[in-house]
């Protein structure tokens, strides 16, 4: 729960809430009221769900209760539209199926509110929702097309809101790709709203960029340390000079890394962070060279293990805790 009270407590008489056109069951045996909106539903399916609805409706009712239409009556600090989405939901479960189409804002809505009043099987569920877009494995993330800038940023502002986060390692990781000013500014949508993070997800993105270079350099592009010139032009240590033992053009092969290394450092993108790249273009340029297939074979293997090991240690770049801590955080 995020500590406001659920129930506003009414001050002063107030105007004769509306029916809900759709959320109104004339069996139901309290009525949900929200900004002048009444819901009429039934309290045991909220009860059954939810502790907080079960202590909400466990407490006595006194002779002269409010009522609306013969059934108590609880007023909700939420909005309507909130208390509308979270309804639909526990009375059609289906609209959050995998298949079912969902609006981002919708989920947030759902996300913010099941966690409010312990909707535990709604919280998963949404949380699943969001996970196609912002996943907790490199299998699923290889998958997924890759989200926008602004959605990963309502993403991670409603992550730490609702302590979702399993979504965060992702989340944090799309961000980093945006340029700096984006990341200190915030990112546009396609109706031009800008969101923008909190300043401790500003400090997590730079520090866990930082990381993702040095990742990106230790185990995504790993095999580049294998090359002669290596050392010379990187810095770091190597004593290879040659990607596989079964090498069968060592000169050829370790003069075309050499000159990706080289192209590498001059163009800049030996800095960026994008450590869960996959090296396809450069694989297929170095098939064009006629690089032998042994090392081609090295190097795909290496990116595929360094990929892997970068998503292991992914949370950690951003101050948070292993991916099964996390993960069970959501059971």
């Amino acid at each position: 729960m995020d500590g406001q009270d659920p129930i506003e407590v009414p001050s002063s008489p107030r105007d004769k809430p509306e029916p809900h056109p759709d959320l109104w069951y004339s069996d139901g045996s309290v009525a949900l009221i929200a900004e002048g909106t009444a819901f009429r539903v039934h309290g045991g399916l909220l009860a059954a769900n939810s502790d907080i609805f079960k202590d909400m409706l466990r407490v006595p009712q006194p002779d002269l209760v409010e009522t609306y239409e013969g059934v108590p009556i609880i007023y909700l600090s939420d909005t309507k539209n909130d208390l509308e989405h979270l309804l639909k939901v526990i009375y059609r479960f289906q609209c959050l199926w995998p298949e079912a189409v969902i609006e981002f804002d919708v989920l947030a809505s759902l996300l913010r509110m099941s966690t409010k009043y312990l909707f535990t099987h709604i919280r998963n569920a949404v949380i699943a929702r969001l996970q196609q877009s912002f996943p907790d494995t490199l299998s699923k993330w290889d998958k997924t097309p890759v989200p926008s800038a602004s959605t990963a940023f309502q993403v991670v502002a409603l992550a730490r809101e609702t302590n979702a986060r399993v979504l965060l390692p992702a989340a944090l990781y799309r961000c980093c790709q945006e340029p700096l000013e984006t990341i200190l500014r915030g990112a546009r949508d396609s109706n031009g709203l800008i969101t923008k993070l909190h300043a401790m997800d500003i400090e997590a993105c730079m520090i866990g960029m930082r990381f993702l270079v040095a990742a990106r350099r230790k185990h995504t592009f790993r095999f580049l340390s294998k090359g002669p010139r290596y050392r010379a032009i990187t810095g770091v240590r190597s004593v290879h000079v040659k990607w596989s033992e079964k090498c069968a053009k060592l000169s050829y092969c370790g003069e075309f890394i050499q000159s990706f290394v080289q192209f590498a450092v001059r163009s800049g993108s030996w800095e960026r962070h994008d450590a869960l790249v996959r090296t396809t273009d450069e694989l297929w340029e170095a098939r064009r060279q006629r690089v032998c297939v042994h090392c081609l074979a090295a190097w795909k293997k290496a990116n595929t293990n360094g990929r892997e090991n970068v998503w292991n240690e992914l949370p950690s770049y951003f101050n948070l805790s292993e991916w099964d801590v996390i993960r069970g955080e959501c059971r």
